[in-house]
């Protein structure tokens, strides 16, 4: 599954790449859908080859947008997900300008909602898929 997710309100993208192998990462970078630089592609590239590297990875972007990866097999386990996630809304509101604030709550709400598109769109790519 590869899916972009735009969080309008903080100008930004997601692209969550989760039990995609090498030969469909480099069709991402070759089709230019998320303008990765050489070095991201090379970096990303080498933890996605080395199935011993990571269960997942996530990688703010030059371009400002983040690269969630979730390894073949871990599209359900829910530690994964949760930690990659976490990752990736902690580069979005650092980005942003966003602190973490007292309470939290800005985080809270964040990745709530990007869990909820995760498995949302996990589940529409496995019916369709059937």
């Amino acid at each position: 599954m590869v899916e972009i997710i735009n969080i309008d309100i903080y100008l930004n993208t997601v692209v969550v790449a989760a039990g995609i192998d090498a030969k469909e990462f480099d069709m991402l970078y070759y089709d230019n859908v998320t303008k990765f630089t050489n070095e991201e592609y090379e970096r990303i590239r080498k933890d996605i080859v080395d199935e011993n590297s990571c269960n997942g990875l996530t990688a703010q972007l030059d371009n400002g947008n983040v690269f969630v990866f979730i390894r073949k097999g871990q599209e359900r386990i829910d530690l994964t997900v949760a930690h990659e996630l976490f990752h990736a809304t902690h580069n979005i509101l650092k980005h942003a300008g966003v602190e973490i604030g007292e309470n939290g709550e800005s985080y809270a709400y964040l990745i709530g909602w990007l869990t909820n598109e995760y498995y949302y769109r996990l589940e529409k790519s496995r019916s369709k898929g059937k």
